[in-house]
């Protein structure tokens, strides 16, 4: 991926054609800080946050058993509904679970119920689900279990 490295004046030229100084613009007033390399993102192109501790740690686990597999997987053609991990081929998909003891956004009532609508879509299309804590993750438990359904 190639960064494009604007000039201060470049950028200031871009803003006058683009009428970024105008009133009621919605381009911001030109800041130095343009011109420098960019920084990582703070989300995924999804516009999720970060993966999490437990979806990282899974993917390295994953990957140290030289196990295939796709993050962020699309499912479904009409929904926008997402596997964090997902295996298309075995029509196996992950999920790892954030927030189990803190109350977070799966253990809340519409969000919880919204996430089995989506398992529940899952299934019917033939899709086996296995869902894990970040918990169970860092023991290790998760890539056994995988292991383990893939023979």
């Amino acid at each position: 991926m190639s960064v494009l490295r604007l000039t201060e004046a470049e950028v200031l030229a871009r803003q006058k054609r683009l009428g970024a100084n105008s009133k009621g613009s919605r381009l911001p007033a030109y800041q130095p800080e343009v011109a420098k390399p960019a920084k990582a993102l703070k989300s995924r192109p999804t516009g999720k946050p970060e993966a999490s501790e437990g979806e990282e740690t899974l993917a390295m686990q994953l990957s140290s058993h030289r196990i295939r597999f796709q993050r962020e997987y699309r499912f479904d053609a009409v929904r926008r509904w997402r596997f964090d991990f997902a295996m298309p081929d075995k029509r196996l998909a992950i999920e790892v679970e954030g927030g189990t003891w803190i109350n977070g956004r799966h253990n809340r009532g519409s969000s919880m119920e919204a996430e089995l609508e989506k398992y529940n879509a899952a299934a019917i299309q033939g899709w086996t689900v296995l869902r894990f804590t970040t918990s169970q993750v860092k023991r290790g438990e998760a890539v056994k279990a995988i292991i383990g359904y893939l023979g």
